[in-house]
């Protein structure tokens, strides 16, 4: 009968266990960590005893297994309740995972067995100050995302965001138009004559102007500098103290979204979500990301996978709500636009506006759209400011240039014009559209060195027979040479200069052939030398203009038919005038 091996003793196998210990060391100490792990295991399944544990959890936190060195932690306090190294460890992990109560009962569990102990009393005091820049982030973040209503604050959390609501709707939306809008209305202002009509439409324009909401999209340098303060708090928190807490990393994507960094939130929010499939919170935030960037139809797929997970979630049901509303607000404007009842399009425009005031990408379409109501209603400085608050959203966003540049042709700044074809083109080089917009453009620059005929008449460019009718006799009226018979001579000479260029201008707009060659870009000069009525050397027949208003009708005098109560004129040789000139003399009736 063979005899048996006799099982190892209690000796033995703690021996066996101190050597693997040590090998454990070893590794711990060449930054091997793994191997360690392995070791410290192997000891601890051969004779378990607390210290295996705690050097096993000091592995753990090397390698940011919070929870592996927390269970080690409790595991050597059950073994041995006075180990304090596992205190010290315990309170770490509970702090990396952002359980501070648990940690700091942890530290006072400690405490009350070692008193005067340095570490733990630093350990419990550092949760405080953890703590303490936890609330100083949130109260920062909170402040300016409440502002720019960053995440939807004014729906979700209306009594919150109410107080902040003043603030972030009283700066223009585009900073040069006050300063434009005062340069408009002082050059209106220096006009002679007054022109009270032109008065009246001005006034009508700003008051309707200003019946739009101006809102602050962007963060102001006070809110950036605030939330780069928040972010740089953050990333220490994250190296130092809390590189495992999920909590701080939906902190850090929140604070990337409100800063309007919609980017780096994205690309945070997925790595973070990579490992943590099944956090709600950080699936959110990855929607808001996703929405902010353009992607509707994915940021409306995250909040319904975290709707099917729960159901009762009310704050991501009115986001959802929210964000499937943002494209039918944009349909009900475009369908206005499209119905030509332009001032519904402008209210809808502006609606949706503030939907989602710091949606830059969305925003960008909405004020490209509402710049394109403002060109149709020829209200072109507005129809600027939207083009230029769509380019400054996205610089790369042709069809805004395109509106900006009809924009600009309405102010007259033709070189500007050019400036913005030449950038479009530059963005898409192959463009036969963007070229042809260019060799326009510069056709419109070389037009706008002639003299305007359409401006001298007061009337646009698309105006029609009547209206140009209309704006000859308005204007011959206002500059007529016997409004001036009192003034002194510089002023009669200037008034008849004035009177003269208006029948120039109204003799070609009249003829439809010299009006397509002077709107084709043809030089006046050029139209003068092909001669037609009214042209005599030195400029226009000012006997010829009475002849054009005296064939609209009106009164009848000795010489020619005058409109509207002109009674009579005569016209001299030349010496009458006090210039050897013609010499005129008008009575109203």
């Amino acid at each position: 009968m063979s005899e048996e091996t006799p099982a190892s003793s209690d000796e033995e196998r703690e021996q066996k266990a101190l050597e693997l210990k040590a090998a454990g060391n070893k590794k711990y100490s060449a930054k091997d960590y793994t191997e360690a792990i392995d070791l410290y295991s192997q000891a601890i399944a051969t004779f378990a005893r607390p210290e295996f544990y705690g050097n096993r959890a000091a592995a753990y936190i090397a390698v940011n297994k919070f929870k592996k060195g927390l269970q080690d932690c409790l595991s050597a306090l059950e073994l041995d309740a006075n180990f304090r190294k596992a205190y010290i460890r315990g309170i770490k992990c509970y702090t990396e995972l952002a359980q501070f109560e648990n940690a700091q009962k942890f530290a006072q569990s400690g405490l009350e067995k070692f008193p005067n102990d340095k570490e733990l009393k630093q350990g419990f005091d550092r949760v405080n100050i953890i703590k303490n820049k936890l609330n100083r982030i949130d109260q920062k973040l909170s402040a300016v995302s409440l502002k720019y209503d960053s995440f939807f604050e004014s729906a979700l959390n209306p009594q919150a965001s109410s107080s902040s609501s003043s603030s972030s709707s009283s700066s223009p939306s585009s900073p040069s138009q006050a300063n434009e809008n005062e340069a408009t209305q002082q050059e209106a202002a220096a006009t002679s004559p007054k022109d009270d009509d032109g008065d009246e439409e001005m006034k009508e324009e700003k008051e309707q102007s200003a019946d739009l909401p101006s809102i602050q999209h962007k963060l102001i340098k006070e809110d950036e500098n605030e939330i780069d303060i928040a972010l740089a708090m953050i990333d220490s928190l994250m190296q130092n103290e809390l590189s495992q807490s999920i909590e701080l990393k939906c902190t850090h994507i929140r604070a990337l979204i409100i800063k309007q960094n919609y980017d780096s939130a994205l690309s945070t929010a997925t790595n973070v979500l990579r490992w943590n499939k099944d956090n709600n919170e950080v699936m959110r935030l990855r929607a808001v990301a996703l929405f902010r960037n353009g992607s509707t139809d994915s940021a409306i797929k995250h909040l319904q996978q975290i709707l099917r997970k729960d159901p009762d979630n009310k704050s991501v049901k009115q986001m959802y709500k929210i964000f499937k509303s943002i494209g039918r607000a944009k349909d009900a404007a475009n369908q206005a636009f499209k119905d030509n009842d332009l001032d519904l399009a402008l209210q809808r425009y502006s609606e949706c506006l503030c939907i989602d005031r710091t949606n830059h990408k969305f925003n960008c379409i909405i004020y490209a759209n509402r710049a394109a109501v403002w060109l149709k209603k020829k209200e072109w400085q507005n129809a600027y400011d939207d083009a230029s608050m769509a380019i400054e959203f996205d610089a790369s966003y042709i069809k805004a240039y395109g509106r900006r540049i009809q924009a600009l042709y309405g102010l007259d700044r033709y070189d500007e014009a050019v400036g913005d074809a030449e950038r479009a083109l530059q963005l898409d080089p192959s463009s036969n559209d963007l070229k042809q917009q260019l060799r326009e453009a510069k056709v419109e620059l070389k037009k706008s060195k002639r003299k305007n005929y359409y401006k001298i008449l007061g009337v646009e460019k698309d105006a029609t027979e009547q209206e140009i009718k209309k704006g000859f006799r308005k204007m011959a009226m206002k500059w007529h040479p016997d409004k001036f018979a009192s003034a002194s001579e510089k002023e009669r000479s200037a008034a008849e200069e004035k009177f003269k260029e208006i029948g120039e201008a109204y003799e070609v707009l009249k003829d439809p052939k010299l009006k397509q060659r002077y709107d084709s870009g043809v030089d006046v000069d050029d139209l003068k030398s092909g001669g037609f009525p009214g042209f005599h050397g030195g400029g226009v027949d000012i006997s010829h203009i009475f002849d054009l208003l005296g064939g609209m009708g009106g009164g009848h005098g000795h010489g020619h038919g005058m409109p509207g109560g002109f009674q009579h004129f005569s016209s001299g040789g030349g010496g009458g005038g006090p210039n050897g000139g013609q010499s005129f003399t008008f009575r109203f009736g």
